[in-house]
């Protein structure tokens, strides 16, 4: 019976047109091996290419899948000495919780299929012998969407945008860690975005977070919109943590965006969480812009604020003379949108042209010819036009722009009219390659974490708050060398001052909270940051990266990553199932 299942499995294989490739664990010991690298995303995983395993073996394989995916393990044959030489899957990385029932050795039932919650798996071969002569394992691993519905772990998804519309997803199942219990420090956020028309139902299920005063060492953060600045979602009213039993009702955003926000001490030793979000179209708040006159852009409008424009623009006046632009913003209004409403973060097309608050109002008076205002005529009307922009700076680095709540285009005729209309513009502009003494360097942006959408053109163009997906490679055929990625990094311009540097990566770690290494392999390295302007510059972005590259034989400090692990050579396989 068991043969009868094993080539049933392979038949399926053929009947489907797809070819499996073939890898071997024994040669891919202490190594991640991204799922997304493959063009199908399934392999068969062998344990040896051997006859037979060797004796004393102790071998660790991660596999990795892209965002919302998940894995699922079919054994094809597991053939051992005896149960001491055996097989785990943790569901994650090696701390984590064995998938039930997945201790494998001798008897394993050809067919058992094994599903992992989140998009990493670790497996761990043991063997004691010092004679034998067993073949192991054949596995047939896949990874996956789980349409509709999908799950995973917040862990390891710290800094993505989970879009529904773009992944077809209806639900996703959120829990903090695969592990027993979160035992080390994060800083950790995630992103859940929907159709514009949509917004997000809530559903808490369990909360096992530390509970210390005011939720002061761990909390979970449930915020309404897109940035820890948003406001918390309605009946949620402020940090989570301890066991609130309270948390039964089902929770609703206004808009289409969700920002989650896990802040903990390494003294924490909790579960976390268990979170559903699901994407409901009833009873949503849809965006507006408004239908005055728009001042034309090169991009768009994109909305960051949860809040509908047009209550915004109800908080604004605009007026002007023949020489200056006479514009009040109504804090106290514009703070029963925004509570924590900062005057100092509200400028008028560049962040040197500030107002003054007088009695509750935010008054700018600056010329028309500064500011960066444009300026045209037609018919005899001079027309003026700028942008009042509220601005969200990163907190250690006050000439960083993190993320914009809105941007409202405000316009001057000075004959006949006055108008108000609204426009978003960012640009991200990058060289395509780096030159290095040894090997060319490329860099390619993309829009999605299974770098598809590429982003191309000089200036490239995304809005702020924008996930950028980075692919650093070298095209060199020489497979003994590696390149590492020792740094990258942005300016506002080409020849910015050293101290508008801002680094994403250096000496091959992770510096900005919104940076992460994806992956990285003997000639490429993978990231993703999340788009940014600098507050005195609105002419681009330019990111810089520094490589290295060493023989695949050497392994001093200089040429192994620190902060992530690499896979050093190419990983060995052998033909194709098909």
């Amino acid at each position: 019976m068991t043969r009868i299942i094993y080539w049933l499995l392979i038949f399926v294989f053929i009947k489907s047109g797809t070819c499996v490739y073939r890898y071997y664990m024994d040669t891919m010991c202490g190594h991640t091996f991204n799922f997304t690298t493959l063009s199908h995303e399934m392999m068969r995983l062998k344990l040896t290419q051997s006859a037979t395993y060797r004796a004393n073996m102790n071998c660790v394989l991660t596999l990795t899948a892209g965002l919302a995916q998940h894995f699922t393990v079919t054994v094809e044959s597991m053939v051992t000495h005896d149960c001491r030489d055996n097989l785990k899957i943790m569901d994650g990385d090696l701390t984590s919780a064995l998938i039930p029932g997945a201790l494998l050795c001798n008897g394993a039932v050809a067919g058992t299929i094994f599903r992992s919650f989140g998009s990493k798996l670790s497996l761990k071969f043991v063997s004691v012998y010092s004679i034998n002569s067993f073949a192991g394992f054949s596995l047939h691993i896949e990874a996956f969407l789980g349409e509709p519905d999908a799950t995973g772990y917040m862990e390891y998804s710290c800094g993505q945008t989970i879009d529904f519309d773009t992944l077809n997803l209806n639900s996703f199942h959120l829990r903090l860690t695969p592990n027993a219990a979160n035992n080390h420090s994060l800083n950790c956020s995630l992103l859940f975005t929907t159709k514009p028309s949509d917004n997000f139902d809530i559903h808490v299920t369990n909360t096992d977070i530390e509970n210390c005063t005011h939720c002061s060492c761990d909390w979970l953060d449930i915020r309404d919109g897109n940035s820890r600045l948003s406001p918390y979602v309605a009946g949620i009213d402020g940090k989570v943590c301890g066991n609130r039993s309270d948390l039964t009702s089902v929770y609703r955003t206004n808009g289409n965006s969700l920002y989650l926000l896990f802040i903990s001490d390494p003294d924490g030793g909790r579960t976390g969480f268990d979170i559903t979000i699901i994407s409901n179209a009833t009873g949503a708040n849809v965006l507006e812009s408004t239908t005055s006159t728009v001042i034309p852009t090169t991009k768009p409008y994109v909305a960051t604020s949860a809040a509908p424009l047009h209550k915004v623009q109800e908080t604004i006046s605009v007026n002007c003379n023949e020489n200056t632009w006479i514009i009040g913003v109504n804090m106290d209004r514009l703070r029963k949108i925004y509570p924590d409403a900062k005057a100092s973060d509200i400028y008028l097309g560049e962040n040197r042209c500030t107002g003054i608050e007088l009695a509750g109002v935010l008054l700018f008076q600056q010329s028309l010819e500064e500011c960066l205002s444009g300026s045209s005529s037609h018919n005899g009307v001079n027309t003026f036009t700028n942008e009042l922009i509220y601005a969200e700076h990163d907190p250690q680095h006050s000439f960083i722009i993190r993320h914009y709540k809105w941007t409202i285009g405000v316009q001057c005729d000075l004959l006949p009219n006055r108008t108000v209309s609204g426009s978003f513009y960012n640009q991200l502009t990058t060289p395509q390659s780096i030159s290095t003494s040894q090997h060319q360097v490329n860099v390619s942006f993309f829009l999605d974490p299974n770098f598809t959408k590429a982003i191309s053109g000089n200036p490239l163009r995304a809005a702020t708050g924008t996930n950028i997906y980075v692919k650093v490679f070298t095209t060199t055929a020489n497979w003994n060398t590696v390149m590492k990625v020792q740094s990258c990094y942005t300016m506002p311009s080409p020849n910015a001052t050293a101290d508008m540097k801002f680094s994403l990566i250096k000496n091959g770690c992770e510096m900005d909270t919104n940076t992460h290494i994806i992956s990285q392999s003997t000639h490429e390295t993978r990231f993703v940051f999340e788009d940014f302007e600098y507050a005195n510059s609105h002419d681009g972005l330019y990111l810089y990266c520094d490589a290295m590259f060493c023989a695949s034989s050497d392994w001093s400090t200089s040429c192994r990553q620190t902060c992530a692990p690499v896979v050093r050579r190419s990983i060995k396989w052998e033909g194709t199932d098909s």
